[in-house]
């Protein structure tokens, strides 16, 4: 992997690549995204990934206005009416043997990039209409995966199935604290797998940790003859959930193949602006009993806030809507100025510390949430009553 990412890396800078200009991928899944992803970072560049399954309608558009300098892709997906300015590099074509002349054997010289300096931008489902791309800096990605790598407990045992797509902010959080860990990876390509093929690749493979939607896990646990045959036998020790309100008969089912004590039931909670998951809650057996599901606590290089419509913080018990803090905010929206000032507004809670490190910014989620008595918060839905599906707005 290192190997192909420094090759990659060497290919880009001789074809001009320089360190904080954007580099496009629209790939189908596979480790070659992975290879991408390391040799954009190893030269400096940013990384923006795109779908071809839910971005090959507006993906020139998005070119168009974004300052791409080149498009990693597959000759296999077609396209049409992009910018002139954009290199395209279809990857089949390069010669892995022809690029050995770069010394892959070692890492390229450390570019040295301020920690401010853009990581990535993740474009959004587009709630409003029109995707926006969301700038995150290596700072904020660099606290979170440490923090993640922290919280999840990967180690070089695990073996870490990663099932959202890249161009969801999700897969890096697993992808990069999997393999800081020396954990094996694995990167499932972009078909719907039935209930029988997860079952069957978990299995095979020893799966040790993953990522669900709460619609999917659901499906996986009413999977009838399947699912009692491979519950209780399960080598998953991890499941995190997100992108979707968490249904409290998940719980039911957990503890009716027993799985608490083996394997960890997480609800998480995040958005792109503040760098993928911003609080989360360990759930357990007596859980079964809410009726809403926390969405937890803060994750460690976050800040929660519950305010009310003046901007002030809101009683225990009582709704309002949730502000982000924190190392772990975007810089804002790629080209909307006057978007990124109307959600990242200025953090008057702001401590004498964070104000010498520069935190001193809220995001607004636009979600409606209220503190519960034992410190966790609950999630109650949007302010503008928009839903979530498989994670799209």
């Amino acid at each position: 992997l290192n190997t192909r990412a420094n090759q990659l890396a060497g290919y880009l800078r001789d074809r001009g690549l320089a360190p904080h200009q954007f580099v496009a991928l629209y790939l189908e899944r596979s480790a070659t995204q992975l290879i991408c992803l390391l040799a954009i970072f190893k030269v400096g560049a940013v990384y923006v990934p795109f779908d071809p399954v839910h971005s090959a309608g507006n993906l020139c558009d998005i070119l168009t206005e974004m300052p791409a300098s080149f498009l990693l892709t597959q000759q296999t997906l077609p396209l049409t009416g992009l910018p002139p300015a954009v290199t395209v590099i279809p990857l089949e074509a390069l010669e892995w043997g022809a690029l050995s002349s770069h010394d892959a054997g070692d890492n390229p010289p450390a570019i040295p990039l301020p920690a401010d300096a853009l990581a990535y931008v993740i474009y959004t489902s587009g709630s409003t209409g029109r995707p926006k791309g969301v700038m995150v800096e290596h700072r904020a990605l660099c606290a979170h995966i440490l923090a993640m790598r922290d919280v999840c407990q990967f180690t070089d045992r695990d073996r870490v199935l990663v099932l959202a797509s890249f161009s969801v902010d999700t897969s890096l959080e697993h992808l990069l604290a999997g393999l800081l860990s020396g954990a094996e990876v694995h990167i499932k390509n972009a078909a719907w797998w039935t209930e029988a093929e997860f079952f069957t690749y978990a299995s095979r493979h020893a799966i040790t940790v993953t990522d669900l939607t709460p619609v999917y896990c659901r499906q996986l646990m009413h999977a009838g003859d399947e699912a009692k045959h491979y519950w209780p036998k399960t080598t998953l020790r991890l499941v995190v959930l997100g992108g979707e309100s968490l249904p409290p008969d998940l719980v039911t089912a957990w503890n009716h193949f027993s799985l608490f004590g083996r394997c960890a039931l997480v609800n998480a909670y995040g958005c792109t602006e503040a760098t993928i998951t911003s609080a989360c809650y360990w759930l357990g057996e007596e859980d079964d009993k809410r009726a809403v599901l926390p969405v937890g606590q803060a994750c460690s290089v976050t800040s929660l806030y519950v305010l009310d419509e003046v901007g002030q913080p809101v009683p225990v018990g009582v709704p309002g809507e949730l502000y982000l803090g924190g190392v772990g905010l975007a810089r804002g929206y790629l080209n909307q100025p006057a978007l990124t000032a109307e959600r990242f507004v200025p953090n008057s809670f702001a401590t004498e510390s964070e104000r010498a490190e520069g935190l001193t910014r809220l995001y607004r989620t636009g979600d409606r949430v209220r503190w519960l008595p034992d410190g966790t918060l609950a999630y109650l839905g949007r302010l503008d009553s928009q839903i979530k599906l498989r994670g799209f707005r």
